[in-house]
């Protein structure tokens, strides 16, 4: 209301009531905006609540892939190969051609 009048009066108290109004509505999209995110933030967890999620198991099984598939990419860079991949260690990433020729050497 303040912001109004000012922007009202004239002179230079009008550039300080329009910043006024400005703010005001910057405060008022801020304010809705924290409201927005809390209320889908309390969403999502009554969601997973009825569904019975649980985000550590989820992040858990994640890990688990996680960590096997980089125990994979280090069997297949060995030449191990696992069960079920060996046309896959006949084929060489294009970046590591030149380590494997130098790897097996002149000397």
């Amino acid at each position: 209301m303040t912001g109004l009048v000012c922007a009202v009066i004239g002179g230079s108290l009008s550039t300080v009531g329009v910043a006024l109004i400005v703010g005001s509505l910057f405060a008022e999209g801020v304010f809705i905006g924290q409201l927005w995110t809390i209320s889908a933030q309390n969403q999502f967890a009554l969601s997973s609540r009825l569904r019975g999620d649980d985000d550590f198991t989820l992040l858990t099984q994640l890990k688990t892939k996680i960590i096997d598939m980089y125990e994979r990419v280090d069997m297949l860079q060995q030449g191990t190969g696992a069960a079920g991949t060996e046309g896959a260690k006949d084929q060489e990433p294009a970046g590591n051609s030149g380590e494997s020729d130098s790897a097996g050497g002149s000397g």
